[in-house]
Protein backbone atom coordinates (compact mmCIF):
# COMPACT_ATOMS: atom_id res chain seq x y z
CA UNK A 1 0.00 0.00 0.00
CA UNK A 2 1.14 3.46 -0.89
CA UNK A 3 2.17 6.52 1.87
CA UNK A 4 0.13 9.49 2.24
CA UNK A 5 1.45 12.02 0.35
CA UNK A 6 0.78 16.03 1.33
CA UNK A 7 -0.46 18.29 -0.96
CA UNK A 8 2.09 20.74 0.31
CA UNK A 9 4.93 18.12 -0.92
CA UNK A 10 3.11 17.45 -4.65
CA UNK A 11 0.09 16.68 -6.38
CA UNK A 12 -0.94 13.74 -8.82
CA UNK A 13 0.78 14.46 -12.67
CA UNK A 14 -1.85 12.55 -14.03
CA UNK A 15 -6.27 13.09 -14.49
CA UNK A 16 -7.42 10.31 -12.44
CA UNK A 17 -9.34 8.80 -9.03
CA UNK A 18 -6.96 9.04 -5.90
CA UNK A 19 -7.57 8.09 -2.53
CA UNK A 20 -7.57 11.30 -0.48
CA UNK A 21 -8.16 12.38 3.19
CA UNK A 22 -9.92 16.23 4.38
CA UNK A 23 -8.56 18.50 6.72
CA UNK A 24 -11.65 18.68 9.29
CA UNK A 25 -13.04 15.48 8.89
CA UNK A 26 -10.28 13.43 8.58
CA UNK A 27 -12.53 11.16 6.03
CA UNK A 28 -11.04 8.73 3.49
CA UNK A 29 -12.81 8.83 0.30
CA UNK A 30 -12.14 8.62 -3.34
CA UNK A 31 -11.89 11.82 -4.92
CA UNK A 32 -11.18 12.88 -9.00
CA UNK A 33 -8.47 15.16 -9.80
CA UNK A 34 -7.84 17.02 -12.91
CA UNK A 35 -3.88 17.82 -13.67
CA UNK A 36 -2.61 21.45 -14.87
CA UNK A 37 -3.77 22.34 -18.15
CA UNK A 38 -2.53 25.47 -19.70
CA UNK A 39 -4.35 28.30 -18.27
CA UNK A 40 -6.15 26.34 -15.88
CA UNK A 41 -4.91 25.16 -12.74
CA UNK A 42 -4.70 21.39 -11.02
CA UNK A 43 -8.18 20.92 -9.27
CA UNK A 44 -9.49 18.61 -7.37
CA UNK A 45 -13.58 17.62 -8.12
CA UNK A 46 -14.79 17.21 -4.76
CA UNK A 47 -18.47 18.04 -3.96
CA UNK A 48 -18.66 17.20 -0.08
CA UNK A 49 -22.44 15.77 0.27
CA UNK A 50 -22.23 16.41 4.35
CA UNK A 51 -21.79 20.08 3.83
CA UNK A 52 -24.52 21.78 4.67
CA UNK A 53 -26.64 18.76 5.15
CA UNK A 54 -28.62 18.22 2.16
CA UNK A 55 -25.97 17.51 -0.68
CA UNK A 56 -24.81 20.69 -1.68
CA UNK A 57 -21.91 21.05 -3.66
CA UNK A 58 -19.26 23.81 -4.36
CA UNK A 59 -20.90 25.24 -7.46
CA UNK A 60 -24.07 25.51 -6.01
CA UNK A 61 -22.91 27.08 -2.70
CA UNK A 62 -22.89 30.67 -1.17
CA UNK A 63 -19.40 32.77 -1.41
CA UNK A 64 -19.08 31.92 2.53
CA UNK A 65 -19.90 28.80 2.13
CA UNK A 66 -17.52 28.14 -0.65
CA UNK A 67 -14.67 29.80 1.36
CA UNK A 68 -15.17 27.63 4.25
CA UNK A 69 -15.40 24.69 1.90
CA UNK A 70 -12.03 25.78 0.74
CA UNK A 71 -10.76 26.21 4.44
CA UNK A 72 -12.07 23.62 6.21
CA UNK A 73 -13.16 20.86 4.02
CA UNK A 74 -10.11 20.68 1.91
CA UNK A 75 -7.97 17.83 0.60
CA UNK A 76 -4.96 17.51 3.07
CA UNK A 77 -3.17 14.02 1.24
CA UNK A 78 -3.37 11.69 -1.14
CA UNK A 79 -2.34 8.34 -2.39
CA UNK A 80 -2.91 6.21 -5.67
CA UNK A 81 -5.62 3.78 -5.85
CA UNK A 82 -4.13 0.10 -5.60
CA UNK A 83 -4.41 -2.06 -8.33
CA UNK A 84 -7.77 -3.86 -8.91
CA UNK A 85 -8.30 -7.42 -6.98
CA UNK A 86 -7.42 -10.15 -9.51
CA UNK A 87 -9.94 -12.41 -10.45
CA UNK A 88 -10.22 -15.51 -9.22
CA UNK A 89 -11.70 -18.64 -11.15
Amino acid sequence: MSKWISVEDRLPLEDGDYICTRYITNSVEVISFCAAEEGEPARWFDAPSFYGGMGSNYHGATTEQREKMKRFNRVIGWMPLPPPMERVK
